[in-house]
């Protein structure tokens, strides 16, 4: 055992509050067939919220439009 735990990610979810963040790459990667360019593509996010995210799982998962609201 390398005494490393690694845990299953679920990219669907908003890394902050844990609801739908709606991703569109989430959404392929489980197979779906999107043709739109994510909402957040034209979107800014400040530093703390991105911070935030990557703290929590390295930047693995998205964050959701409430919760950029919420920050913004």
């Amino acid at each position: 055992m390398s005494g490393t735990i690694q845990l299953e990610i679920d990219r669907s979810l908003c890394v902050l509050c844990g609801a739908p963040n709606d991703c569109v790459m989430a959404r392929r990667s489980a197979g779906e067939e999107v043709a739109d360019p994510c909402w957040c593509v034209e979107r800014s996010f400040p530093e703390a919220i991105t911070k935030l995210a990557s703290e929590r799982d390295g930047g693995a998962s998205c964050i959701c439009a409430s919760c950029l609201e919420k920050e913004s």
